[in-house]
């Protein structure tokens, strides 16, 4: 059961796809539209499919099975590879292209949309034992211009977690708009002790 919905884990490197296939469809058409999807898709279209798809209740008390195969670690190293060239891409096309500003102003939030989805990636590559990878943890965070969170998140959270000293845990009952702030600020005041 496990081995299969490994498989789904490849969602991540693949919505990283949604960049480029938007600048073709602005390419092909000129419909700034295109740019805006992947922001769109992001925020509105996967969050509605999430919540109509059965939750997965299924969780095994012991993960070996998923380590061992390194399937694991291989697409969140796919994930870091395909975000990096993503970026590349928007980047490469907006220098060398004349782009209308609905357009433009599509691919910046649609870049930094991807860049903050893969700050999860980013957190679970920062908790790895290799250098390799808490390296790749640490260029992700850089592009989404959120370098604080790996010091914030293992100096701070990991030692204050669900207190009332921790930004990076939601209090209970509190907006996403409301958690934000506090955490934006919290997150680079962590203290060290």
């Amino acid at each position: 059961m496990v081995t299969e919905r490994r498989y789904a884990w490849l969602i991540a490197p693949l919505a990283t796809l949604q960049l480029p296939l938007g600048i073709y469809g602005y390419d092909l058409t000129g419909w700034a539209l295109f740019c805006w999807l992947p922001l769109i898709n992001f925020h509105l279209v996967f969050p509605i499919i999430d919540h109509l798809v059965d939750q997965d209740v299924y969780t095994p008390p012991d993960r070996r099975e998923d380590d061992e195969s390194g399937f694991h670690n291989f697409v969140a190293r796919l994930t870091v590879v395909a975000c990096l060239l993503m970026f590349a891409i928007a980047v490469v096309y907006v220098l060398t292209h004349d782009m209308s500003w609905g357009a433009f102003i599509g691919l910046a939030f649609s870049t930094g949309s991807l860049g903050g989805q893969s700050i999860n990636t980013a957190h679970e590559l920062g908790h790895k034992n290799n250098a390799l990878d808490r390296a790749f943890a640490k260029i992700l965070l850089a592009v989404s211009a959120y370098g604080h969170f790996f010091i914030e998140h293992t100096v701070g959270h990991h030692r204050d977690v669900a207190t009332p000293e921790d930004s990076a845990s939601a209090r209970y009952g509190e907006s996403l708009y409301q958690f934000m702030p506090r955490e934006w600020v919290g997150g680079g005041r962590c203290r060290q002790a």
